[in-house]
């Protein structure tokens, strides 16, 4: 970033030299903000996926899972809890969404409204 900055100032520095105009360039330090701005990372995003359901009606019993997630598959589901977490939202037990496991559970309670 050093570099960057310092090839920056030499070239504001060069463009001023006897009786040339000075090229209205903004400083250095406002070059560098700029390339490194980002989009607000706080943003609550809403998403919608279509998920295949079976027409038939299963058995219903009590269900375990015990599942291992790929990197992104992990992050996404990170996000889906985080994001569950700053909107206050909760289970139907009225216990509040604050992890991934409850982020699992808040979604097939979603898909399970819906299906019925």
């Amino acid at each position: 970033m050093a570099s960057v900055m310092d090839e920056v100032k030499s070239r504001v520095a060069s463009n001023g030299s006897a009786g040339e105009k000075k090229p209205s360039n903004p400083p250095a330090e406002e070059v560098c903000e700029e390339e490194i701005q980002q989009p607000a990372a706080n943003e609550i995003k809403s998403l919608t996926i279509k998920v295949p359901v079976d027409g038939g009606e299963p058995p219903r019993f009590r269900m375990h899972l015990d599942i291992s997630l790929s990197g992104d598959s992990a992050a996404a589901l990170r996000r889906v809890a985080i994001a569950l977490d700053k909107s206050m939202a909760t289970l139907k037990n009225g216990r509040r969404c604050v992890g991934t496991n409850d982020a699992i559970r808040w979604m097939i309670e979603q898909l399970a409204d819906k299906v019925a």
